[in-house]
């Protein structure tokens, strides 16, 4: 129940909630432009016709699709019998190895625009947008609308960023969530209100239903909600609440991480052609690497926000000048004016909290006159007053921000909590923190790629970016102190731009062309009801496409690199041939009624049963060869072109091989019902976490 002053507030101001929300989306123009852009320009310069470029990208958009013909084609009613018979005809599924997230949120999408790649790639581009509006709610209370923007722009302009966010990956995704939910917990801290403490937990929580690297985050949640003074001074049911629900959204993926804890084990261990974990050359893999990942100005950026950070703390070291401004979070703000002397009036705060919802209360409270002004009542009575008045003044102030949104939101401070210094403060450390315990656990981690320390490199751009926006000179010179960030940001951002367009780096996107072709042609070519087998590299993108085109759903697929090697996930973590000879693949492409074969030159060429398949598509004796297609793009130099072979007749199947002990024993090959098949055909099989072709 609302206070009698609180109310008072609320009909001054005469702006209902519902409205005054309204309006402050609606003034936030800057960054819904800044967003769009951005998610137009990621989108049209991306691959976005079946051309995936990374081994992953081609099975999150079949995960994606195996999400929405789940609901589609009424799989829901029998899961389990659905996911077998799905992977029976399409093996590029992966979805119980990584969190479902993404696929659920792009399945709708698909729904309504249509199985494509392009449906995919526009998923991803929306969250790189929402990147770049997350750059602009981080930076917009400090740097102003047009800097905010070009602080939002700077994030996703950064190489590294630019190129995984135009694959259809979970990286970029994640990225976006983590950004905007350590933003929520930011807001939390700074004006304490139970919804953004909620958003926070909703908002992380689906960071890891997206990836389950975002662990890493934990400790900051843990420290903040639960060491933090402002969250220690909140209701712990609230704390405890929004915990389980981050909790709960974490399950999932902290239970296949356990469920394929054998491979996980393999992959955070000693890796091959990895630095020991306790050498310098292992903790300074990723810092070496950072200047191709943000590129000259970023890093260059960089670099400066760590400077004036050290600077800052050096001074802090030394003690407070006496010219320096005096900095406090609103809440010890105004307890601090609150203990002041008063003589029938009350000081206001050093900084006033965000949106100053106080301000007509204090200058009400200004305004009273002493009753005794003459008089000199004796200190016990002197101090029972100012006590009861201050418990008054706060309690009014706490029921007013627990029991109403925020009325003042069209100035500067609708997005973050950043009005005053402290709360700066708290937002810079915060996002510093976020990008080191990042750096912290990828290191610990022995199998290392560029991407996978991506988290890190937007939240230590945004703690640059504040530690440059809250440097006490700018503070000291008032309204040009404010202006030098803001330009200097602008600048940058131009200078990131330039900088990516002479290096060819934005419009030059990696793709790789021509397994569409081979699977339209494939389905052109196969028999009815009848099955093609592809091997290559990249099989997800020829399976991708056969789904997508979506004519021929008589065919199956059929995987070479599953039916004649034995391979955990990589080759680094070992690979074994299954000892097959010509005769015996001879006999399994009859009993699996291939009609097609699709293979591409060389691959897995070491291994005694793929050369054997060599030789039998070679001998023309049961396959001739139809067309060969090339393979345009960025990839590695062994993938150079792909065969396509049509079987000159289907013989019959021998009774030998109609067995159903023989049935029986393929099902266990080539189904996910077999954990470690399951596992074996996760990520990318084909070699995936080698190095970028």
């Amino acid at each position: 129940m609302q206070s009698p002053a609180a109310a008072s507030l609320q009909s001054r101001h005469g702006v209902p909630d519902g409205l005054g929300v309204l309006l402050a989306f609606q003034r936030q123009w800057p960054a819904y432009c800044l967003g769009l852009c951005v998610g137009v320009a990621y989108f049209f310069s991306s691959p976005v016709a079946g051309d995936f470029w990374w081994f992953d990208a081609s099975r999150h958009a079949m995960n994606s699709v195996f999400v929405h013909d789940v609901f589609a084609q009424g799989g829901w009613k029998d899961p389990i019998r659905f996911a077998k018979a799905y992977y029976d005809q399409y093996p590029g599924i992966n979805i119980g190895f990584y969190p479902p997230f993404l696929y659920l949120v792009t399945a709708p999408f698909l729904g309504v625009f249509g199985v494509s790649h392009a449906t995919c790639q526009a998923v991803v581009s929306g969250f790189a947008a929402l990147c770049a509006m997350a750059g602009y709610a981080w930076t917009r209370p400090v740097l102003g609308r047009l800097g905010a923007c070009a602080a939002g722009a700077m994030l996703v302009v950064v190489p590294e960023m630019a190129l995984w966010g135009r694959q259809v990956q979970l990286d970029v995704p994640a990225v976006a969530l983590l950004l905007w939910g350590v933003w929520a917990l930011v807001k939390w801290l700074a004006w304490p209100r139970d919804r953004w403490l909620w958003l926070a937990a909703l908002l992380l929580g689906c960071a890891m239903l997206t990836r389950v690297q975002t662990l890493f985050v934990w400790p900051l949640w843990l420290a903040a909600v639960g060491l933090h003074p402002v969250a220690r001074a909140q209701r712990w049911r609230l704390r405890l609440g929004a915990t389980a629900l981050y909790g709960l959204l974490s399950l999932p993926s902290v239970a296949a991480a356990l469920y394929f804890a054998k491979v996980m084990g393999s992959l955070a261990g000693k890796m091959p052609d990895m630095p020991d974990r306790w050498s310098w050359a292992n903790w300074g893999w990723y810092a070496a690497r950072m200047p191709d990942q943000l590129g000259f100005v970023g890093t260059a950026v960089l670099l400066l926000g760590l400077l004036l950070l050290i600077e800052q703390g050096a001074r802090a070291a030394r003690g407070r000048g006496a010219d320096d401004p005096v900095e406090l979070p609103a809440d010890q703000a105004i307890e601090q004016s609150l203990q002041q002397p008063a003589q029938g009036t009350l000081r206001r705060p050093v900084h006033r909290p965000l949106g100053r919802p106080n301000e007509r209360l204090l200058e009400q409270t200004n305004k009273q006159p002493n009753k005794q002004p003459n008089k000199q009542p004796d200190q016990q009575r002197n101090e029972q007053r100012n006590e009861q008045r201050n418990e008054q003044f706060n309690g009014q102030l706490n029921e007013q921000h627990a029991e109403r949104p925020m009325q003042r939101s069209a100035g500067r401070n609708e997005l973050l909590p950043m009005a005053g210094p402290g709360a700066r403060r708290l937002a810079l450390w915060m996002a510093l923190s976020t990008a080191l315990l990042a750096w912290l656990f990828f290191s610990l981690v022995s199998n290392k790629e560029p991407r996978f320390a991506l988290p890190v490199l937007p939240f230590a751009m945004l703690a640059a970016l504040l530690a440059i926006a809250s440097q006490p000179t700018a503070v000291r010179l008032g309204a040009l102190g404010r202006m030098w960030p803001r330009v200097l940001a602008m600048l940058m951002a131009a200078g990131m731009g330039a900088e990516a367009w002479t290096t060819q780096r934005w419009a030059d996107v990696p793709r790789v062309a021509g397994h569409r072709d081979a699977a339209l042609l494939a389905a052109q070519w196969a028999a009815p009801n009848s099955r093609v087998m592809i091997s290559a590299h990249r099989d997800g993108n020829f399976i991708f496409a056969l789904r997508a085109w979506g004519q021929r759903p008589d065919l199956a697929v059929r995987r070479a690199d599953k039916l004649l090697v034995d391979m955990t996930i990589m080759r680094q973590l070992g690979i074994q041939d299954r000892g097959l000879n010509d005769d015996d693949i001879r006999r399994l492409l009859v009993r699996e009624r291939v009609s097609v074969v699709v293979a591409q030159s060389g691959y897995l060429g070491d291994q005694p049963s793929m050369q054997a398949l060599d030789r039998l598509l070679d001998a023309d004796c049961c396959f001739e060869l139809r067309q060969t297609l090339r393979i345009d793009g960025q990839h590695r130099a062994d993938e150079t072109a792909l065969r396509v072979y049509v079987r000159r007749a289907i013989p019959p199947i021998p009774t030998s091989l109609t067995n159903p002990a023989n049935e029986t024993n393929q099902t266990n090959q080539t189904s996910p019902a077999n954990p470690a098949n399951q596992t074996n055909q996760t990520n990318q099989t084909n070699q995936t976490n080698q190095t970028t072709p």
